[in-house]
């Protein structure tokens, strides 16, 4: 089943403006594990915003591992401050 994350433009902190939506899947006879993903992406703050999907209904979200405050859809910012090496940061929803 296809669950989508949308990347949104970040007002200043994203020079590009880049909005475009992400969709990942259970695949696992693929390796494909419900990762979605951002590439190339510029210097500054980008948001991830988080929505329910059928069969997803959003509960805790994690940043790099932290669990965020706030339960339920939301958006979530990244901050990427070095474009010069290679980078991974994680966000993983727990679905209900």
């Amino acid at each position: 089943m296809a669950r989508a994350a949308r990347r949104e433009a970040a007002g200043a902190g994203n020079t590009l403006g880049a909005s475009n939506i992400k969709w990942f899947e259970w695949l696992p006879q693929n390796f494909v594990f419900h990762e979605a993903h951002v590439e190339a992406v510029e210097r500054g703050v980008h948001l991830i915003t988080i929505a329910n999907q059928p069969g997803c209904e959003v509960h805790e979200v994690y940043l790099d591992g932290d669990l965020l405050p706030e339960t339920g859809p939301q958006t979530v910012a990244v901050r990427i401050r070095n474009t010069k090496k290679e980078t991974t940061v994680f966000i993983d929803v727990d679905c209900h």
